[in-house]
């Protein structure tokens, strides 16, 4: 007997396939859903290092202090690195992994992993060095210099996406972004010595720089992802 696309079971028609038409006779099936790239593996693994590094260090020293950044203080190396994965306190990590992961992913798909690596990096070094000039005794810790580079390059290729505020307020990146640096640049004039605001600016600065080197205007560079939409 030859197939047939449908069971007889007890006089009941069983469809293999479920399919739904318009009036027209059209197929209503969802197209396949647009992928995202390659999984930015890179900023997985620097939000677990973050998470491992925070939960260590309060283990091992039960304060950040030995991992973080402060010449004057004789805390050169290792801490040039190592102060981009150490967080002060859970909100500070919650809040630095939150702009990773929205931001950061985002940014590891449009320049790929080495590209982005670089900016990552980069970026929080000079944003330490630049925050030390002005603070050599303050202890700097914090992925905050390295992340105000991405979000710089961010705001370049993608100034008009809406992003959340607190996951509530909706405004465009680029408004998100004048609202943060003026925030900073009050902060910085203040004296607070609490916040590294002249860390952020920095890193702010050294992101938009790199990411013109790593990714020159009018020249081919990774594939974009489809997500996110711009208005």
């Amino acid at each position: 007997m030859a197939d047939s696309p449908h069971d007889d079971d007890n006089g009941s028609i069983k469809p293999r396939r479920f399919e739904i038409f318009d009036s027209e006779g059209r197929s209503l099936d969802p197209p396949p859903r647009r992928s995202l790239g390659p999984l930015p593996w890179i900023s997985y693994g620097i939000l677990g290092l973050c998470v491992l590094t925070y939960i260590l260090a309060l283990v091992i020293w039960h304060s950040p202090r030995p991992l973080t950044f402060s010449p004057g203080l004789g805390l050169v190396f290792p801490g040039i690195i190592t102060h981009m994965f150490a967080h002060a306190d859970p909100l500070h990590l919650l809040f630095n992994m939150i702009v990773l992961f929205f931001f950061g992913t985002v940014m590891e798909r449009t320049y790929g992993p080495w590209r982005y690596l670089l900016l990552y990096f980069l970026a929080g070094i000079f944003a330490a060095l630049a925050q030390a000039a002005v603070m050599p005794h303050g202890l700097l810790l914090g992925a905050s210099g390295a992340l105000a580079g991405v979000m710089a390059a961010f705001v370049r290729h993608y100034p008009h996406v809406r992003v959340y505020i607190w996951g509530i307020l909706p405004m465009p990146a680029w408004l998100m972004i004048l609202i943060w640096i003026g925030y900073n640049i009050i902060g910085a004039g203040s004296g607070e010595a609490s916040v590294a605001f002249v860390a952020h600016l920095a890193g702010f600065a050294a992101g938009g720089t790199l990411s013109i080197i790593l990714m020159p205007p009018g020249r081919p560079g990774p594939q974009r992802p489809a997500w996110p939409d711009e208005d």
